[in-house]
């Protein structure tokens, strides 16, 4: 769908949340949360023990690039009879974006499920509580369960009773998740809303909150202050040709890329932050 708020931002990144601290905005739900654990410190989510830290990042790809698909995969073709919507998502699916499509793909997904499901009820066979042992859930559980506990909210997505049968443990794993999450929103202070336009004025006559960083040494090539192109791999040839940004390359490292962008010619520059895996960033003439 359009994205009126991005685009008065003059960002052509289309999928949400993102995330505005300062004029430094984040893109990816994965970063957000690192760059969350890193600037508000003193109640983190992450692991601390290498070994965790290093199990967090593998739970996080494999739902990123295998749990994540086998959701999409299992959505229930009615998901897809929405004419605007699947002529929204046609234009950056790679996927055939049809009820036929949709239908043809279904099966295989469900097997893939059963798969995850079953790697995660192993895994709780010790009766531990979290994914990670620990006393309270974690920023592993919130990677693990998102996905899961969204495809379960959707009417006729999985089979009746398919994970409270067939994988209990995990079923009351989700169960917790979910009163977890609960109880941590009974707790968060008033959140304020702000409209579209009062949000893009605040954002910029704010500041920079993170310094503007360096290009390492990096397999592209990239140097600093060359103009590039920042899009997601997973889209199509036209998605990532149309909803590309451009911009000024400030920083690059194995994990990040900053670009620097304007809003328009009369307002500050903002800082667009992206994860390396799942895009690219491109010389531009």
């Amino acid at each position: 769908m359009p994205r009126p708020d991005l685009a008065a931002l003059n960002i052509h990144y289309r999928r949400i949340p993102v995330l505005a601290i300062g004029r430094d905005i984040y893109f990816d739900t994965v970063l957000m949360l690192e760059k969350l654990e890193q600037l508000i410190p003193g109640n983190t989510l992450g692991a601390r023990d290498p070994t965790q830290q290093a199990l967090e990042k593998m739970l996080e790809k494999w739902v990123e690039n295998a749990v994540q698909q086998s959701v999409v995969g299992s959505l229930p073709s009615i998901f897809f009879e929405n004419e605007q919507r699947v002529k929204d998502r046609r234009q950056f699916w790679v996927t055939d974006i049809s009820i036929e499509g949709q239908e043809k793909r279904r099966p295989q997904s469900l097997v893939n499920m059963r798969m995850h499901f079953k790697i995660l009820e192993k895994l709780f066979s010790d009766d531990r509580h979290w994914v990670l042992s620990t006393d309270k859930p974690g920023l592993a559980d919130i990677h693990v369960a998102f996905a899961l506990d969204w495809i379960l909210g959707i009417p006729e997505a999985l089979p009746e009773r398919f994970v409270s049968d067939e994988f209990p443990k995990t079923f009351d794993y989700l169960k917790r998740y979910n009163r977890a999450i609960a109880t941590a929103n009974n707790q968060c202070l008033k959140r304020e809303s702000l409209a579209g336009p009062d949000a893009v004025k605040l954002i910029t006559e704010s500041d920079f909150v993170e310094p503007e960083g360096d290009v390492e040494h990096d397999p592209t090539l990239l140097q600093k202050g060359q103009k590039v192109a920042l899009s997601r791999t997973d889209e199509s040839d036209f998605s990532r040709s149309v909803n590309r940004d451009l911009g000024t390359l400030l920083a690059l490292t194995p994990q990040e890329v900053v670009i620097a962008t304007e809003v328009t010619s009369t307002t500050p520059e903002i800082r667009l932050h992206a994860p390396r895996w799942g895009f690219a960033v491109e010389s531009v003439a």
